[in-house]
């Protein structure tokens, strides 16, 4: 999109945030916005991420200004988004959040709050709960205040300062978003008390490379794409143990022809869904990014048989054979 152009100038080369190596590989040279950046792996830990990018100071502008009409083409969406969230925390953030604790209460935090409708149920579900956020966009945070009655820090995390300390912190879709991912854990683990918790819901970009192009794979406003391994590795280094993770990775030798036919076959892969306690213990071991490297092509492989087979109404009948050649990494 030409409105976001004038953010790439100038750009500043990166570090691997896991591993900060800089040997990598370009995956593809474009995003999803038409711009002309690279989306690069990480040789030694497979971390994807974009490469180089706008600076800080940009980034900042983009959220601010152009983020929401880049993503939606209008900011009129963002009304309904408080209803949206409140029934998506109730349907599955909460439902994974007991399938793994047994209660909450307590301050909770919500990063990148956006209207608060994924804290609320929180309070409406959990007795004795302090809702607060942390929201870069203004108008927004005043109307997460005035939806939830939370205390909101307007701006980013890095420069949030709370007195309270947190039982549980939120990072809902919003991890990827952020340009120091290692940094902003740490800082988020500081502002837990000793048994706190994170709640991370992240989108496994790498397992929608099946239904679609890898121009589409990562977009400017997504500086880094986790997957499993990554973000698992990248906990376990800022000093957390994860007790509860669930995701719609699948095993394709386990696909039967109903899963294949079904209408939402194609909505299962996506979500990371992740609980973690925080450790005194830290450990530094990196995941192996051939094996995310021969994932990426093997799914843009799919993507190139799906688009031909689809094409020619032969989707059903090829699709298990393709499928076959996958191998699952997430048991």
């Amino acid at each position: 999109m030409s409105e976001l152009l004038k953010y790439l100038d100038p750009l500043e080369t990166v570090k691997c945030n896991l591993c900060e190596c800089e040997d990598t590989k370009v995956i593809h040279d474009q995003e999803r916005f038409d711009l002309p950046v690279n989306t690069v792996i990480c040789n030694n830990c497979g971390l994807v991420y974009i490469n180089p990018r706008p600076i800080e100071k940009n980034y900042y502008k983009m959220y601010e200004v152009d983020y929401r009409v880049a993503v939606s083409g209008t900011d009129d969406w963002l009304e309904n988004k408080f209803q949206e969230q409140r029934g998506y925390s109730q349907r599955k953030v909460i439902p994974f959040y007991l399938r793994h604790y047994k209660d909450f209460s307590g301050n909770l935090l919500d990063v990148g709050c956006s209207y608060g409708g994924l804290m609320m149920p929180f309070k409406e579900e959990f007795s004795d709960v302090n809702l607060f956020g942390i929201e870069p966009v203004v108008n927004i945070a005043e109307q997460a205040q005035l939806k939830t009655g939370a205390k909101i820090h307007v701006g980013p995390i890095e420069t949030a300062e709370f007195s309270e300390k947190f039982n549980l912190i939120i990072f809902a879709r919003c991890l990827n978003h952020m340009l120091d991912p290692m940094t902003t854990i740490q800082k988020a683990r500081s502002m837990l008390d000793e048994q706190g918790k994170l709640l991370i819901i992240l989108h496994d970009a790498i397992s929608t490379l099946m239904f679609q192009g890898l121009s589409q794979f990562t977009e400017i406003t997504h500086p880094y794409i986790f997957s499993p391994e990554t973000i698992k590795s990248l906990l376990a280094k800022a000093g957390f143990k994860i007790i509860g993770y669930e995701d719609k990775a699948f095993d394709p030798s386990h696909l039967s022809k109903e899963d294949i036919q079904s209408v939402s076959f194609r909505k299962r892969f996506g979500k990371m869904f992740i609980l973690a306690q925080k450790t005194d213990q830290t450990e530094i071991s990196y995941p192996d990014a051939d094996e995310i490297w021969e994932r990426i092509q093997t799914h843009a492989r799919f993507y190139a048989d799906y688009k031909d087979t689809a094409s020619k109404g032969l989707w059903h009948e090829k699709v298990r054979h393709i499928l076959s050649g996958l191998k699952s990494k997430f048991k």
